[in-house]
Order: C-alpha cells, then sequence, then structure tokens
C-alpha cells in the first residue's frame, strides 16, 4: 500500500490524487482466478513493514477476524459510489477483495505521531481466494483499531452541528449511502418484525430509513428522532412519530422499543466515548429478548468484544454479504437478553 507520509494534512484535493493512486494500487482485476492457498507457506515470505503518519486517513485501516484466518489488514479504497458520483465521501461501508493487504504480525504507534505494521504480503488471487473463503461468513469482525485523529487538536474527530444542516445534496447522499442497508434490513427482519413491534431511530435524519421498513411492514409503528429540527420537519412527513433533540436525552420510555437501529455509534459522528455513554442510555429503550441494531457508512465505535463481555447481550450478525455488488459490510443485529 502507498504510504501519504507527509508532515502536515493534505487538502481535498490532494488527498483524492492520493487515493487513486492507492485505488489503482489495490485494485485487483475480478477475473482472476481464486486458488487454494496455504498460510504455512505464506507465513515463510519475507517480513515487511509499513509505515505512515497517525493523521493519513488511520480510520480506513482495518482488521478483519475471522476464525479461518489469522488477524488480516484491510484498507477502505475509493468507494464505488464515490466513483458514480452517488456520494460525496471518498470511503463508505462496502468492503470487496481489493481492500485486503497482509496478514498482521505486529502494530504499534510511536510518539502518537507514526504507526508501524510489520506483515507477510499476499498475492491477488490470495486475496480472492480469503474474500471468497469469508464474505459469507455473518460473523466475520470488521474491526477498526485507529480513530480519526485531528492533526492539529490532536483529538478524536466528530461531526460539527453544520454537518447535519438540511440540504438537497446531504438528502441525495444520505439516502445512497443506505440503500444497502435497508434492504438487508428488510430481507433480515421479513419474520420477525409482528404487528404490534414499536421500532426506533434515535438519529433518524430524513427518515427515509424508517420510512422504508414502514413501506414494508405497515403493521408497525416508526419512532424517529434527531438532532437538526431541519431533518425533523423532513422527517415527519415519513414516520409515525417524531421528536428532535439530542439522543442522549431521549424521550422514550425504557422497555418500551421492540427494534431500535442505531446509525450515528461510528467513527467521525460521535466520539468513542460518547458512542458508549449514548449505547448505555439507549440499549435501556429497547424491551428484553429483542433486538439492537448498529450500522452506518463510517465504522461503528462499539467493540464486538463488549457485547461479548456483557452477558445480557447476544450478537446474532456482525458482518452481512451483498451479492449485487459482492461487498460485505458491517451489521451488528444484537439480541438483549
Amino acid at each position: 500500500m502507498i504510504s501519504y507520509n507527509n508532515d502536515k494534512p493534505l487538502d481535498f484535493n490532494q488527498v483524492l490524487k492520493q487515493e487513486k493512486e492507492i485505488y489503482k494500487k489495490q485494485l485487483i482485476n475480478r477475473n482472476e482466478e481464486a486458488l487454494l492457498i496455504d498460510l504455512d507457506i505464506i507465513k515463510k515470505r519475507k517480513i515487511k513493514t509499513f509505515s505512515d503518519r497517525v493523521y493519513n486517513r488511520l480510520q480506513n485501516l482495518f482488521i478483519l477476524k475471522n476464525e479461518k484466518y489469522p488477524d488480516i489488514i484491510w484498507r477502505k479504497i475509493l468507494s464505488n459510489l464515490y466513483l458514480e458520483g452517488k456520494i460525496n465521501a471518498l470511503n463508505c461501508s462496502q468492503i470487496n477483495s481489493s481492500m485486503i493487504l497482509w496478514i498482521l504480525i505486529e502494530k504499534k504507534i510511536i510518539n502518537n505521531t507514526e504507526i508501524i505494521i510489520k506483515y507477510y504480503p499476499f498475492s491477488n488471487w490470495e486475496k480472492l481466494t480469503i474474500f471468497s473463503n469469508i464474505s459469507n461468513n455473518g460473523f466475520t469482525n470488521i474491526y477498526y483499531p485507529f480513530n480519526y485523529i485531528d492533526f492539529y487538536t490532536k483529538k478524536e474527530k466528530e461531526c460539527s452541528p453544520k454537518w447535519w444542516d438540511f440540504t438537497p445534496e446531504r438528502l441525495e447522499n444520505l439516502s445512497n449511502w443506505e440503500m444497502h442497508f435497508r434492504e438487508y434490513t428488510k430481507n433480515y427482519f421479513k419474520d420477525i418484525i409482528k404487528k404490534w413491534f414499536i421500532i426506533y431511530d434515535p438519529a433518524c435524519s430524513t427518515g427515509t430509513f424508517l420510512w422504508y421498513i414502514k413501506n414494508h411492514f405497515p403493521w408497525c409503528k416508526t419512532i424517529g428522532q434527531d438532532l437538526s429540527e431541519e431533518m425533523t420537519n423532513y422527517a415527519k412527513n415519513f414516520v409515525d412519530e417524531i421528536y428532535t433533540g439530542d439522543a442522549i436525552n431521549s424521550p422514550i420510555p425504557n422497555n418500551f422499543v421492540d427494534i431500535m437501529f442505531l446509525r450515528f455509534l461510528n467513527s467521525e459522528i460521535v466520539t468513542t466515548s460518547k458512542s458508549y455513554e449514548l449505547f448505555d442510555i439507549l440499549e435501556k429503550k429497547v424491551k428484553k429478548w429483542w433486538y439492537i441494531v448498529l450500522f452506518w457508512h463510517t465504522a461503528v465505535l462499539l467493540k464486538q468484544e463488549y457485547f461479548l463481555e456483557h452477558r445480557n447481550f447476544k450478537i446474532l450478525k456482525s458482518s452481512w454479504y451483498d451479492p449485487n455488488n459482492n461487498t460485505i459490510f458491517q451489521y451488528y443485529v444484537i439480541k438483549k437478553e
């Protein structure tokens, strides 16, 4: 993978130029044949080292944990949705075989400024084989170890309130970002959502996601909430009940909701500490034995280990395969027990 290795953050055009180079270098020809691989042979290869500055989009690096393989380092490349002009962000939630990089040996951060990763390299056909073997495993853990740290403040980045300002462009972007999520949600819950179900989205933005669910399950009740009054004024036309305000002050009673969708406890939206604080408050809104779902186009900040360590949560899904795009993406379905 190409290292940025610059002394200060680049502007958007410079980043885009660099990301295009990374895209060209990592992109795999899908016509290459996927064959059986031998991990023992791979681990006899010469150890290589990658280094870069901590502010150079490390949030795009992630580790895939699957029982078939040792920890594997991946990196997001330019999203097809961006290349097609459907979203304005460079990356999205969908992960493909071209994002596979190496078998992780060691990773460390030096003086909070530089990351160093030691690894065994893969060939392209080995990457295709790995992706083929893990794509349909709904329990593959997609783990993002590096937060987006602002170069100037040295703090974890979160979005400003202005990001949520309602514009036609943002409406279109939000809709395009979540198309595969909507489709999978419909398919996953088709035999679960009952007539009396209450479905809550405490960061509902335009309300399109809840509207999609209501359209396919008209017998359920949808409740939306959002920090932006402009968003809730728009969303009220698409949900049964709407509230304006910070989700940390949710007006929904405890033990009231059957399914809660959390689409904002994510990197670059809130900080990691805030995501856990919000979850601890919001999970109480869900009835025992029912569902909490977490996803979005940036990384879910709550780690899988958090749910495994709490006996009152059971992970039913942590990732999903999209056959239409031949991609996988984070999609946590948690059952509250």
